[in-house]
């Protein structure tokens, strides 16, 4: 699943392509900082605990793990300020290992902010919240209310992150077929249950402990809840087991414990590319401008299946020669289906690069890398690897392989794809067969039924869905919705995954909400607010 925030950008890709940065980087940056700014007053640390049936929570504040550019370093030391809480690993087992959860508060713009915050929910499973936090800054969210953004365990600037290096390294990387990761994914396993992690302890409904007991150290009365993608499962099953002082909720791209995610997702990837295709025929413009690109989308693939591209570096201005197969092309398609900025340029992509013009390919999609908003410490004595602290795969694997993958059938699996182009459905199973030989490397523990189970709940609910969502469809939305009687219901035509702070429209609706609750927030700006397909 995965997801992040970008408030009024794209989002997916920006998240979801990673370019390492190297210790000696982080150097540079440190010591690029204004030497001439008066050096920051310490503040004193402060402890607070919380005393459960038959365990202690205690919160601690701190110095924030990550740092930000020079420019925006003075000003986020004065807006967000961090702590751990530490909480046993397994509640039932108080005395065993204790965990450390890192947490980053967002001081609201207003200098009489309401009583009830906001608590983000990160998307993933695996995703870090607050590697994401100078995002915040922008927010419109904070003009009345705090943001409170927390790495769930197992994830981020949290203790143990159980994150996979392994997974990243070139020969893992380079391999022709699934062994190495196989390889490099029992090496992560073999090293985290070393370093003390029971892996059967690191699902969602220990994280929803871990939200409720945040809460009362916190000592907040009454809270917002704010979730993306698998941050809504988690959301959702907070709503189920720990309900107190929950105001409201968002779900932004609904990943409900009801649904059979890896059966269906050949079909929903798979689906949104043929809804993009239909978009693009439906639509007069795209249509006149980009005529038959359903054909040409099927031939290009075909082509690339039999005959892979390859590009090479001096030709192209890039660091190394590239080839463009056809499951190279498809996962940019879906991945560009993620972002709701990108999806207006896919049948541009589809043509240009049938025609032979590869630039659109290479500089919006192939070669887009994340800007990095901050980097961990220099001087912090436990560095984590980077891409650890956006998407620690071990916090992946230990959800959904207990969570989804017991549940699930590999027959179901591969009797939707049959629904779709025989190319197509061949590129979309190749994930999921990966998914289920990880899991029975991973995992051997099953969650217990409830949790595939719809989530019924009176609380107000506001749910978002992208038309193109290629990963939590729509449907899945509006599935959740049947067991939230006071939910409103948004999709943004033409949207993709993420899309509550996609544009001015969604933000007010969001905001609306946020005023009152219990009332339908206007929603007529949607239609007006939808961006037309890119054409020449």
């Amino acid at each position: 699943m995965r997801d992040d925030k970008g408030w009024l950008k794209g989002d997916f890709l920006r998240r979801s392509v990673f370019r390492l940065t190297f210790l000696l980087t982080a150097l540079l940056l440190f010591a690029a900082c204004d030497e001439t700014d008066a050096p920051a007053v310490p503040e004193p640390v402060v402890t607070t605990t919380v005393t459960q049936q038959n365990y202690t929570v205690s919160y601690t504040t701190g110095d924030c793990p990550f740092f930000f550019d020079a420019d925006v370093e003075s000003q986020v030391r004065n807006t967000i300020t961090c702590g751990y809480m530490q909480v046993p690993q397994d509640r039932n087992e108080p005395d065993g290992l204790q965990i450390e959860i890192a947490v980053a508060i967002v001081e609201s713009l207003s200098d009489d902010p309401r009583p009830d915050p906001i608590v983000y929910f990160e998307g993933g499973p695996g995703g870090g919240a607050l590697y994401s936090a100078e995002w915040w800054l922008d927010s419109p969210l904070r003009e009345d209310r705090e943001i409170i953004l927390f790495d769930q365990r197992g994830t981020g600037y949290s203790w143990p992150n159980l994150g996979c290096p392994e997974l990243n390294e070139d020969d893992v990387l380079d391999a022709t077929d699934n062994d190495p990761y196989f390889d490099a994914l029992t090496a992560c396993r073999d090293r985290l249950i070393d370093l003390g992690a029971d892996l059967a302890d690191y699902h969602t409904a220990a994280s929803v402990q871990d939200v409720a007991d945040l809460r009362q150290v916190l000592g907040v009365e009454e809270w917002n809840l704010y979730g993306i993608s698998y941050g809504t499962r988690l959301a959702l099953t907070v709503m189920r087991d720990q309900p107190e002082g929950v105001r409201s909720v968002v779900l932004d791209s609904v990943y409900p414990p009801n649904v059979d995610a890896y059966a269906d997702q050949s079909l929903t990837f798979g689906g949104a590319i043929d809804l993009m295709l239909d978009g693009c025929a439906d639509d007069a413009d795209c249509d006149t401008a980009f005529p038959d690109v359903r054909q040409t989308f099927y031939e290009l693939i075909l082509s690339l299946d039999q005959d892979p591209l390859f590009l090479t570096a001096d030709e192209f201005n890039m660091a190394e020669d590239l080839e463009v197969n056809a499951y190279t092309f498809v996962s940019q398609v879906t991945n560009g289906l993620y972002d709701t900025e990108l999806i207006p340029l896919l049948p541009q992509l589809i043509i240009e690069t049938y025609n032979g013009n590869y630039d659109l390919l290479l500089e919006d999609f192939l070669l887009v890398y994340e800007d990095e908003a901050y980097r961990q410490r220099p001087d912090d004595d436990e560095p984590v690897d980077e891409s650890s602290l956006t998407d620690a795969q071990g916090m992946f694997y230990s959800v959904e392989c207990y969570e989804e993958a017991p549940f699930a059938n590999l027959d179901d699996a591969q009797a939707k794809a049959e629904t779709l182009d025989p190319l197509v459905a061949e590129i979309m199973l190749q994930d999921v067969y990966k998914f289920f030989d990880a899991c029975a490397i991973w995992l051997s523990e099953q969650a217990p039924i409830v949790e595939t189970e719809a989530v019924y709940s009176e609380l107000p609910v506001l749910i978002f869905a992208g038309e193109y969502d290629p990963v939590t469809p729509p449907s899945w939305g509006l599935l959740a919705a049947q067991t939230l009687p006071n939910h409103f219901y948004v999709e943004l035509p033409r949207g993709g995954h993420a899309v509550s702070d996609v544009n001015e429209c969604m933000v007010d609706i969001f905001l609306a909400f946020l005023a009152d609750p219990t009332q339908q927030p206007d929603t007529e700006c949607v239609i007006d607010s939808v961006q037309p397909f890119a054409v020449p």
